[in-house]
């Protein structure tokens, strides 16, 4: 039975060609860990799918956002973590309906799942 290294050395541009793809396809499943981090601010219109994957720092940015633009809309005056809270719980809902890529983050808050 031969070695890997001389299976390696009988067939170098198959060898080659497959470390390439493998290296392709490492790249393109790594691509995204690194992509989430860096995501721009998420907006009213973000779905259910794009809260779930977006960092702690993003969430609470876009609770604390969300708090100076719809206050007025509110009746009582909720907090950043209240507003989190509800929209991760609303869009679990969602997700258990097989809906978090349609439910908006404002969805999540009003329950319009």
């Amino acid at each position: 039975m031969a070695s890997f290294k001389a299976l390696v050395l009988a067939h170098r541009a198959a060898s080659a060609a497959g470390l390439v793809l493998l290296l392709i396809v490492v790249a393109v499943m790594a691509a995204p860990a690194f992509s989430s981090s860096s995501a721009g601010p998420l907006s009213d219109s973000a779905s259910c799918s794009e809260w779930a994957t977006n960092s702690q720092a993003q969430r609470s940015a876009y609770a604390r956002r969300y708090l100076d633009e719809h206050i007025s809309l509110l009746g009582k005056v909720p907090t950043a973590d209240s507003v989190e809270s509800a929209i991760s719980t609303g869009c679990t809902r969602a997700a258990y309906l097989g809906e978090s890529d349609e439910v908006t983050v404002v969805g999540a808050i009003k329950h319009q799942y």
